[in-house]
């Protein structure tokens, strides 16, 4: 039987060394570590000159909240301190305190694989107490050393559970590729005409030029640096549609501001992509309409091949029963709506079979009850159309 998250933590101190690099004095603190049981999850983080009672009480309300709820039991490594009074008419309202059982790790495996991860990831922290500022500087490094050391060597799911640093670290890249690709790297980034700068740079600085200047915002771009980087980025329609945007609400008096040149070029940057999506429509379209047509070249020598061979009345040789069962398990919208059309113009010519094709299709049992539900419900509808 497993505990739910949250009704048992583990409690454990850990010693923590600090090397002072200027003073050379070694330092140890405890690490009172507190985990959930279940998920190993870090409930509080208390750091204490040593390993005592009011160390754990005070892990323990730190978890409470963190929790918003005290748990049901604390499992500990059953040592003196636990058997404080003071501790433990603290926890034993809400808590019941649960001692490990000797000889037994499994019971404390979590938070022991927890400071094992940090001796492994951290190690010792270094602080340099040479000079407050440096002391200070020291202690933010060593703060988001021990972050990125965390995530480095966390399992990771794209990596198959191996951590950065372990595949960093086992990487043997081809000298020769890598070297050719960051050549080419480097000329794309140093060479004059760069290839993502667009043709009509030229045209589409003049008008921002102009806008910068009629809208007074010049001053917001001395270098002209922004101007640049937009010119070189966005169309002229964009950029012209954008200047448009941009002075009906400068006419309003919304934007006589120190950053009204940002309004300006988020503006330009939603034209752009607006733009880009009507062209990417189109071409969408077009690319579809020839894809269409392949397919209905396909299916119409598939229709013609289908004629040849249905000779007789017998299902598996009737022409209509052939076509109905293509309606019915086509993949693709098209092949369906080809196949229904087919059907629909055979069975104008033979009116007599309406009925038989829909006992056939509703005996279609591997069919999806959607496409044959629609199916059925369209023949309903052409023998109505064709008895009105």
């Amino acid at each position: 039987m497993r505990c739910q998250p949250g009704s048992i933590l583990v409690t454990d101190g850990k010693s923590v060394k600090v090397q002072c690099t200027g003073s050379g004095e070694v330092l140890s603190y405890n690490w009172q570590g507190t985990i959930d049981q279940a998920t190993c999850c870090h409930t509080a983080v208390v750091i204490t000159e040593t390993e005592n009672a009011d160390g754990v009480r005070q892990a323990f309300d730190d978890s409470t909240e963190f929790l918003g709820c005290p748990p049901l039991a604390l499992l500990h490594d059953g040592k003196p301190i636990h058997d404080e009074k003071k501790l433990r008419d603290h926890l034993a309202k809400t808590t019941i305190m649960i001692p490990a059982t000797p000889q037994r790790g499994q019971n404390k495996a979590g938070i022991e694989g927890e400071f094992g991860k940090f001796e492994q990831a951290v190690g010792t922290i270094y602080l340099d107490d040479s000079s407050r500022s440096n002391l200070l500087a020291s202690a933010i490094r060593e703060i988001v050393r021990a972050y990125t050391a965390g995530i480095n060597h966390a399992g990771r799911a794209e990596f198959e559970g191996k951590s950065r640093i372990e595949v960093l670290r086992k990487a043997c890249p081809d000298p020769e590729k890598d070297q050719k690709f960051i050549k080419e790297l480097h000329e794309d980034h140093t060479k004059k005409n760069r290839v993502d700068i667009l043709k009509t740079q030229p045209v589409s600085r003049i008008l921002l030029d102009e806008a910068f200047k009629r809208f007074g915002l010049e001053a917001l771009d001395l270098a002209g640096t922004l101007r640049n980087w937009l010119a070189a980025r966005y169309t002229p329609e964009a950029i012209r549609q954008a200047v448009a945007i941009f002075a009906t609400e400068w006419d309003k008096g919304r934007l006589k501001n120190k950053t009204s040149h940002r309004y300006l070029v988020k503006v330009i940057q939603n034209c752009q992509e607006e733009l880009d999506l009507r062209q990417e429509e189109e071409r969408l379209r077009e690319f579809a309409e020839l894809e269409r047509k392949v397919w209905l070249m396909e299916l119409e020598a598939e229709f013609k091949s289908l004629q040849e061979q249905c000779i007789g009345d017998q299902v598996e040789n009737n022409l209509a029963f052939q076509i109905s069962d293509k309606a019915v398990f086509g993949g693709l919208a098209l092949q369906r709506s080809f196949w229904e059309n087919k059907l629909k113009v055979l069975l104008t010519k033979q009116r007599h079979g309406f009925n038989a094709i829909c006992r056939h299709v509703r005996r279609l049992f591997e069919a999806s009850w959607e496409n044959r539900f629609t199916l059925i419900s369209k023949i309903v509808n052409w023998e109505y159309q064709l008895a009105s």
